[in-house]
């Protein structure tokens, strides 16, 4: 009899015992799908990147003073940034500093997108880098801006957008933005269009590219339709340690295209940040602004310490009897790998401008040297 309640109590404690861990298996359950869902493949990075320049303005024959001084100071394009993937859907997400030295600046959002993996292609939505972002050239001065602003080089931001990918083929539909203007009114109807092919053979790559945007300027009773288009193309041979690279464009109304008065494509001095031809927006009827430029790199990696790169971009942007301005740039510089994850990157250039319209002004020249610094994490 005693053995019979010993193990009567010994089975009813156990089956107190078990009650909570009963009564937590449905929520145990629940976590574990729960964190099956949100099981995300996350990676975080980040980069710094410090200026150090000495630069110099003169604006010859625009009778300004000569500008010069130091830049040292964290890049505003430092970052960081996480990417993340769940089943068929994945997605990014990089904040940049947004300031400069001292600027102490608001954070800025350089990505924010998901993508959604169909099979035979990609639906991407949110912030990512146009069709019309390609490159040959590792120019660093004015915040690893490359050749854009009259080196030559087309770009067309980062920008929300909904893009397809199939393969090689990219057709976003684009926030337009707004078109710099004189005219008070802006009206737009559609999104901004872009299109590009990427060649891949070995060594040799490539993009092609085509942009398109119209809106509308003036009023309800008087307005005027406003056009930009761009046709780029980009190529680059890397067989070995020699390697190099060229680009080109034709443009109507650039100043207008990418959205913003601040557009990359149109000529502009990395020193004042202006356009150096005027409001390089919008143009109506027969005064459309053209604008076509090229650019080349060649570079030779001597070692798995050090590259020697250089390159020389041109660019012109016209409107007939009013003002033809030219642009020239020249850059050589040398990234130095200090340590996995961290360059030195010196750097020498000069940018030159000139309105040929009028009589052969002079309208500056930009000189500079000196270093910029990059960890990655």
């Amino acid at each position: 009899m005693k053995k019979f309640w010993a193990i009567l109590i010994a089975t009813a404690f156990l089956a107190i015992a078990a009650m909570p861990a009963m009564a937590q298996a449905p929520i145990e359950d629940r976590l574990a799908n729960l964190e099956k869902q949100l099981a995300a493949c996350w990676k975080f990075y980040g980069s710094v990147r410090m200026a150090t320049f000495y630069n110099e303005f003169d604006p010859k024959d625009t009778g300004t003073d000569k500008t010069k001084g130091t830049r040292w100071g964290l890049q505003p394009n430092s970052r960081i940034g996480a990417r993340a993937a769940v089943g068929d859907i994945s997605g990014r997400v990089e904040m940049g500093y947004g300031g400069d030295s001292g600027g102490g600046a608001a954070v800025s959002t350089r990505y924010l997108y998901g993508i959604w993996n169909f099979g035979s292609g990609s639906l991407l939505l949110g912030q990512d880098d146009t069709p019309l972002v390609w490159t040959v050239n590792g120019r660093v001065y004015g915040n690893d801006r490359n050749m854009w602003g009259g080196g030559g080089q087309f770009y067309g931001h980062r920008v929300p957008q909904i893009k397809l990918t199939f393969g090689n083929f990219q057709f976003a539909m684009i926030d337009p933005g707004r078109g710099y203007n004189d005219y008070g009114g802006y009206q737009v109807f559609l999104p901004r269009f872009e299109a590009s092919y990427d060649l891949k053979f070995d060594a040799f790559t490539g993009r092609i590219v085509a942009g398109y945007k119209t809106f509308k300027v003036g009023d309800a009773t008087d307005s005027d339709s406003v056009s930009s288009y761009v046709f780029a193309l980009g190529l680059k041979y890397a067989p070995g340690p020699f390697y190099a690279g060229i680009t080109g464009f034709y443009a109507q109304n650039v100043g207008n295209f990418a959205g913003t008065d601040g557009n990359g494509m149109s000529i502009r001095s990395t020193m004042t940040g202006m356009p150096l031809n005027g409001t390089l927006g919008v143009r109506v009827g027969d005064d459309n602004a053209k604008d076509w430029g090229a650019h080349v790199a060649l570079g030779y990696k001597a070692s798995d310490m050090i590259t020697i790169e250089a390159g020389y971009g041109h660019q012109e942007s016209k409107v007939k009897d009013l003002y033809k301005v030219k642009s020239d740039v020249f850059y050589i510089n040398m990234p130095i790998t200090v340590a996995k994850n961290f360059w030195i990157v010196p750097e020498v250039g000069m940018e030159t401008f000139k309105d040929s319209e009028s009589g052969g002004t002079k309208l500056g020249k930009a000189t500079y040297f000196g270093a910029k610094w990059q960890m990655n994490f």
